[in-house]
């Protein structure tokens, strides 16, 4: 409960037998015991912000709170305890480390967002700031408790723990507690420190990683990463599979446009993309194609020449617009390989703006009618009729295709239509979204395929498309 200024509150009470608990803990070393009195001594002492004037600015700055207290049990007689149970966590580390890092690990498991509520709560928890930010500068250790040194903040702390040198092995401790731990301070903690000492000798699953990934915590998506690459994942995923372990990244990085640029230059610290498949760099430009990252990894994977259309069908509705353009430059460029009826059906099944435009430009060309003509007359001709409908009347109904493309597919969509009127079927609901668009433009060109339609014969006057009665 949040006091007000100078009033009193009342402060948890500790066991009468904490100092015995002390003395005997020296000798036993318990690990579940220490981390019991950690956290039973982090949260003795509070404190709260205070406003107050230095040199005629209002600042805040922490300040005890007053308390009634039984004689013995004094702010100093429980600060004196709080440096007492430190002192037997540094002197066993320089006995055992093993046995400190295993303390450690009990006492941040047990840490939640409950007692680590703000930062206030953290600055007020004694033990857990030594063992996780010790050698930071960003605070210091005075009589009062920590303090925040001044013009720092507390997002300005980073993996500074006691000892680091011995955490240099603990990858296996540090990934449970990124796993496992109740703080979000201490898995945040966690997950900096693994990409400190490194995830080399980590054994992990694929499971594991994807929800790394889908977690919002800060510094989470790029120890995913790192992960995926150093335990040969990246190297091996299909573009679905990729998908769905990356799944989370593009909310990571809509919360913190940085993620990418950190991701980038993680990849270029590991030696660039050569580690990771095609399908794990193609999953990215899907995801984040708006960004710096997915721009890099579009330039790398240009880089890897290969002579099919593998690499760049999955690529035909990427939304950036750079990126969109390059592929249907390269899908010009290997033209050859673009006759199939299975490329057919991919071609004509893009939503993008830039795919459609260039789709459209594409089946306006004679060699390419041609193609389209043979596939009409193959086993698959159905299904290539079905696709060009769906994909002529996606075009007439994209608000972000110019209107000059939404009138090329109206005035596509009409040549095919005179030459096979039992296609009817699919031009009305087409005609019906170019009346109903509200650009006069479209609905000019729709009212002169009604005429046209009428006139030819394969339109019933009297009938009535979208409110037009055809005469």
């Amino acid at each position: 409960m949040v006091q007000r200024a100078g009033s009193q509150y009342s402060r948890p009470q500790l066991p009468a037998n904490v100092r015995q608990r002390l003395v005997a803990v020296q000798k036993s070393h318990d690990p579940v015991e220490i981390a019991a009195l950690a956290r039973m001594l982090d949260g003795s002492v509070r404190r709260e912000l205070r406003p107050t004037t230095v040199t005629g600015l209002e600042v805040s700055r922490l300040v005890t709170r007053p308390a009634a207290a039984a004689a013995g049990d004094s702010v100093r007689s429980r600060r004196h305890l709080q440096r007492k149970l430190w002192r037997i966590m540094r002197g066993m580390q320089q006995r055992d480390a093993g046995q400190y890092l295993s303390v450690c690990e009990v006492l941040l498991a047990g840490y939640d967002d409950a007692v680590v509520s703000d930062g206030v709560a953290l600055l007020d928890s004694y033990v857990l700031m030594h063992v996780l930010f010790h050698d930071s500068a960003v605070v210091r250790c005075t009589s009062s408790g920590w303090v925040l040194v001044s013009g720092a903040s507390l997002s300005d702390l980073h993996w500074s723990p006691a000892f680091p040198q011995v955490w240099t092995g603990a990858a296996e401790i540090l990934w449970r507690l990124t796993q496992t731990a109740g703080s979000r301070v201490v898995r945040r903690w966690a997950a900096l420190g693994l990409r400190v000492v490194g995830v080399s000798q980590l054994q992990v699953e694929l499971s594991e990683i994807t929800e790394l990934f889908g977690r919002s915590e800060s510094g989470d998506a790029e120890l995913a990463f790192a992960l995926l690459v150093k335990s040969g994942f990246a190297g091996r995923l299909s573009l679905t599979e990729a998908l769905s372990v990356l799944a989370g990244l593009s909310q990571c990085v809509r919360r913190d446009a940085a993620v990418g640029l950190r991701l980038q230059s993680q990849i270029e610290d590991a030696g660039g993309c050569e580690l990771i498949s095609d399908g794990v760099l193609q999953s990215l430009i899907l995801l984040l194609p708006h960004t710096g990252l997915g721009v890099f990894v579009w330039d790398h994977l240009q880089g890897r020449r290969r002579s099919g259309l593998d690499w760049l069908l999955p690529l035909l509705d990427c939304a950036d617009e750079r990126i969109g353009r390059e592929v249907q430059e390269h899908l010009n460029e290997r033209r050859q390989l673009c006759a199939g009826a299975e490329v057919w059906l991919r071609l004509l099944g893009v939503c993008a703006p830039v795919a459609a435009a260039w789709q459209l430009q594409r089946m306006a060309e004679p060699e390419v009618r041609a193609v389209i003509s043979e596939l009409l007359s193959g086993p698959q001709g159905p299904q290539v009729v079905r696709a060009m409908w769906n994909f002529w009347q996606r075009s007439v109904e994209q608000p972000r295709l110019p209107l000059g493309f939404r009138r090329l597919a109206l005035q596509q969509a009409g040549g095919r239509v005179r030459q096979e009127p039992g296609e009817l079927w699919g031009f009305e609901p087409l005609l019906c979204s170019a009346l109903g668009s509200g650009l006069a433009g479209l609905r000019n060109a729709a009212l002169l395929w009604l005429a046209v339609g009428v006139n030819e014969g394969w339109l019933s006057a009297g009938t009535e498309v979208a409110g037009v009665e055809l005469r």
